[in-house]
């Protein structure tokens, strides 16, 4: 029976994420808040983008584009599941500069522009320091400061996935240098590889807005560097 609950809670859930209107269904007067994505992945040089559309504002109903409708990104067409047709993605080669354009079924086009540029580069320090479970280690990273709508998350992981630390900082809390202790990584057996993983997230408001509704972008850059695990 608490099987059953579960099963019924989840269902619920998911049925609740997935409500959607049809743009097909709404007046032509009715404003989408707009969310779009950008993800940066330097190591794996590709660029990931997404888009959800909801009415009115952050928590109206989600739209799903119509026969009417439609939006692009560079020129492509969005990619959907069956799960969340209403989430709208695409997944590029490269780190791009991201143009994104709806049309609605008024014919109304609407466009929001990232360029690369939007979001500092993060990289690592030229000298990257041995790290060994049993006594941590620091080290360093270079690119802009952060500034007051940017942070910055670090975290490492082993491969076996034993554990993992994290460090998060912004731009009244900023350093150059990032430093895990031996508590920090008790559970990363030595012997394994050991991911250091950077990301810088930036939120930036949008250049055209859909009638009185508003929206964001959100920007993320990522960087990563796997070494050996000393003991």
């Amino acid at each position: 029976m608490k099987y059953l609950s579960l099963l019924l809670f989840g269902a619920a859930l998911l049925i609740g994420s997935c409500k959607k209107v049809s743009s097909d269904d709404l007046k032509d007067a009715v404003p989408y808040y707009q969310s779009y994505g950008v993800y940066y992945d330097k190591e794996a040089g590709k660029t990931d983008a997404s888009v959800i559309y909801r009415l009115r504002d952050a928590n109206g109903t989600k739209v799903q584009l119509g026969n009417g409708a439609n939006v692009t990104t560079n020129g492509i067409a969005a990619s959907t599941n069956f799960i969340l047709p209403s989430d709208y993605f695409w997944n590029m080669i490269g780190l791009k500069d991201v143009d994104f354009i709806l049309t609605k079924n008024s014919g109304t086009v609407i466009t929001n522009k990232v360029k690369l540029s939007d979001i500092s580069n993060v990289a690592f320090a030229n000298t990257f320091p041995v790290a060994a479970s049993k006594s941590g280690f620091s080290f360093g990273w270079v690119g802009d400061p952060l500034t007051g709508n940017e942070s910055m998350v670090i975290t490492i992981s082993t491969s076996d996935s034993a554990g993992t630390a994290s460090r998060s900082i912004n731009a009244t809390n900023s350093a150059t240098t990032i430093s895990f202790s031996a508590t920090d990584m008790q559970y990363m057996k030595a012997g394994n590889n050991l991911t250091v993983e950077m990301t810088r997230y930036k939120s930036m408001p949008l250049q055209m807005n859909d009638g009185t509704a508003t929206g964001s972008i959100a920007l993320r850059y990522r960087t990563t560097k796997t070494i050996p695990l000393n003991p």
